[in-house]
């Protein structure tokens, strides 16, 4: 028997999630992160690495250039990393 989470518990607008809006205009929560990065060291080149983070049943299919609109800002995604317990990262770029 699988073990089945119910992970909407973290997902709660009340708590740390917004919505993102999908194609088709499907309204799913997510937590979004921007962190910042140093890529290549020594603060050579400084940059932020923008995610959500959500269920997979919601965001599984995304793949690269699947666009998705959070916080009022549209983008696209870099790369689709679920993480094998429900949850999935997408890497995001922001689009004009």
């Amino acid at each position: 028997m699988a073990f089945e989470e119910d992970l909407t518990a973290f997902l709660q607008e009340t708590e740390f999630s917004v919505p993102a809006t999908l194609v088709g205009g499907v309204v799913v929560q997510v937590i979004f992160d921007a962190p910042h990065v140093d890529m290549l060291g020594a603060g050579l080149m400084e940059d932020t690495q923008p995610s959500v983070l959500g269920r997979t049943v919601d965001l599984g299919a995304l793949n690269h250039g699947a666009a998705l609109a959070v916080n009022g800002q549209n983008w696209r995604v870099s790369r689709n990393q679920p993480d094998g317990t429900g949850m999935t990262r997408l890497f995001l770029e922001r689009t004009a």
